[in-house]
C-alpha cells in the first residue's frame, strides 16, 4: 500500500523523521511553506520558497518520498508587502511541483499593541 500524506511542514522534519515516514509506508507527501510567522519581508518568504524548492524537497526525496509543494503566507503573517508574495506565488503555481496555495492568510501589520503607530 501506496500512503499519501497531504500536508505536512516537513522543513521541520529531520531526515531520520522522513526515512521513518518512508519506511513505513508514505510514498507521496505535499509540503506546505511554514515560515515563522514573525517574518516582516517579503524577501525572507521568497528565500523560504527557494529552500522548499531546492533544498527540502530532495532531503524528502533521497529517502524515496515523491515530494509537491504548496506555498503561501502563514496565517499569522506580519507581512509589509504581501503583494509582492501573490505576485511570485502566480509564478510557484505555473512550476509542476508547486500543486497548491498554502498556508493561507494575511492578519494587520498592526494589529498587536506593540505596533500600533
Amino acid at each position: 500500500m501506496q500512503i499519501f500524506d497531504p500536508h505536512i511542514h516537513f522543513q521541520s522534519a529531520s531526515l531520520y523523521d522522513l526515512e521513518l515516514m518512508s519506511l513505513s509506508g508514505v510514498k507521496f507527501i505535499v509540503g506546505f511553506s511554514q515560515p515563522a510567522y514573525r517574518f516582516f519581508h517579503p524577501e525572507t518568504y521568497l528565500d523560504h520558497y527557494e529552500r522548499l524548492l531546492r533544498f527540502e524537497k530532495a532531503r524528502a526525496e533521497s529517502v524515496g518520498i515523491k515530494t509537491y509543494l504548496a506555498m503561501g503566507i502563514s496565517p499569522k503573517a506580519k507581512m509589509r508587502d504581501p503583494l509582492i508574495i501573490l505576485e511570485s506565488l502566480e509564478n510557484y503555481l505555473k512550476l509542476d511541483v508547486v500543486v497548491a496555495i498554502g498556508e493561507c492568510g494575511i492578519e494587520d501589520i498592526y494589529d498587536v499593541v506593540s505596533l500600533k503607530p
